[in-house]
């Protein structure tokens, strides 16, 4: 009589944990599907002239040439700007169900035609101990001649340059956020 007894709660013991197990994977699948990491990122021109926000500077069109599965290749607008010109990135971020948020570095550099770095401009994404919600949003500005924290910047030089804006989390390899090449004109 006690042997069936013992069976039964072994039983029953044997079906909880398996239900406990169940219900813990099946929270951890729901909070990895509301789990969000978004970084978007804008550039705004601002000069004497005129004030633009490009939004989308990018155009992905699909190609009939484009082979089923594959991802269509993005055309890249070239931009104008005048030498007075300031070049604005604006981070927004927004991240939410933690269970803690990574320090992400959000680094502009601006290239010449020979590949020399121009301007830049970085700033870190800190949350701290955050872990349902953290969002926000800041510039980076970029003149010509400024890196960094220097203040020293002067007008931009006729020529093709090069914006690249990445974001990187820790010590993995930084993703690539903006590509956007402009051209400066001679002032008039």
């Amino acid at each position: 009589m006690v042997r069936p007894l013992q069976n039964r709660i072994r039983v029953g013991l044997g079906c909880f944990t398996l239900l406990v197990i169940v219900l813990v994977f099946s929270v951890e699948a729901t909070l990895a599907l509301l789990r969000q990491r978004t970084l978007d990122v804008t550039l705004e021109i601002r000069s004497a002239v005129q004030t633009a926000t490009l939004q989308a500077v990018t155009d992905v069109t699909a190609t009939p040439t484009v082979p089923p599965g594959a991802t269509p290749v993005a055309k890249t607008i070239t931009i104008t700007v005048d030498p007075s010109a300031t070049l604005i990135v604006h981070v927004k971020w927004d991240y939410r169900i933690g269970p803690r948020f990574p320090d992400t570095r959000v680094h502009a550099d601006v290239t010449d035609h020979n590949n020399q770095i121009v301007a830049s401009a970085e700033n870190t994404i800190l949350c701290g101990s955050d872990s349902i919600q953290c969002r926000g949003e800041f510039p980076l500005t970029l003149n010509y001649g400024s890196k960094g924290d220097s203040a020293t910047s002067s007008a931009w030089l006729p020529g093709d340059y090069l914006l690249l804006v990445t974001s990187g989390i820790a010590d993995l390899k930084p993703t690539e956020k903006l590509r956007q090449p402009f051209t400066v004109q001679a002032a008039p």
